[in-house]
């Protein structure tokens, strides 16, 4: 799950190892995705949790809250708030980029 601060963050990220299969999915607890992917031009998927389906199975007391998780749907990654450095240093473990 990203904030505002995130967008530009993930979108680099994503660009840089999405020949690798990295996938980003941005998940809005509020607002409007097409609002949200407009305003930050996104070019993956951001999905509507207004209901808070999502967020009563994988949330927590913060917001944002980020995951990465493997080919294999193992949790690898779970911290409320976004650390660039834990979120490159996992991935460069997880993925090459191409």
């Amino acid at each position: 799950m990203a904030c505002q601060g995130e967008a530009s963050l993930l979108k680099d990220l994503y660009s840089e190892y999405k020949d690798s299969g990295f996938q980003v999915i941005t998940v809005l607890l509020d607002g409007d995705p097409s609002y949200w992917a407009n305003k930050y031009e996104l070019t993956t998927p951001v999905l509507n949790d207004n209901s808070l389906a999502i967020w009563k199975v994988y949330g927590g007391n913060y917001i944002p809250l980020n995951f990465i998780i493997d080919q294999g749907m193992v949790i690898r990654y779970r911290k409320a708030g976004f650390y660039e450095n834990d979120v490159r240093d996992l991935l460069a473990q997880l993925l090459q980029p191409r």
